[in-house]
């Protein structure tokens, strides 16, 4: 009886380790960026947000960062990720990054255009490689 209760354990032990092998590198396929608000009519903060997902429901890059721009200019790294559980059954995992951002009053006023970009260590040929987001706008009007 006690072979019997141990031996369904162990096949799901098993099972659960088969289920966690990678079988070659992966790489993040995508990256969206969103804002906590497109409009800031107050002073206050305002979350960016930049999931990073992957294919074929594994990942490769412990060391991916992502970079937070305001236009042109950086404005953060994040590489600290958060991962985040799949919603479709094929879906591969993916990682959360985050910039906050802090808006004063009308010195900060106008449309501004932000993008995340994703940088990782290439672990099918051991090169640097990015990935970024598109553009996301948040209106700012602090009166």
């Amino acid at each position: 009886m006690k072979i019997l209760l141990i031996a369904p354990l162990f096949s799901l032990l098993l099972f659960g380790c088969a289920k966690m092998t990678v079988d070659g590198p992966f790489e993040p396929q995508t990256i969206l960026l969103q804002s906590s608000s497109a409009t800031v009519t107050q002073a206050g903060a305002v979350t960016l947000n930049a999931n990073v997902l992957f294919d074929n429901g594994a990942w490769c890059c412990q060391d991916a960062k992502v970079e937070f721009y305001k236009g042109d200019a950086l404005i953060g790294t994040d590489s600290t990720a958060t991962a985040i559980t799949p919603q479709l059954p094929n879906q591969g995992p993916s990682f959360s990054y985050e910039q906050t951002l802090q808006f004063v009053g009308s010195p900060d006023n106008g449309t501004n255009s932000y993008i995340a970009v994703v940088v990782f260590n290439s672990a099918k040929d051991n090169t640097v490689k990015s990935i970024s987001s598109s553009p996301v706008s948040i209106v700012i009007n602090i009166q």
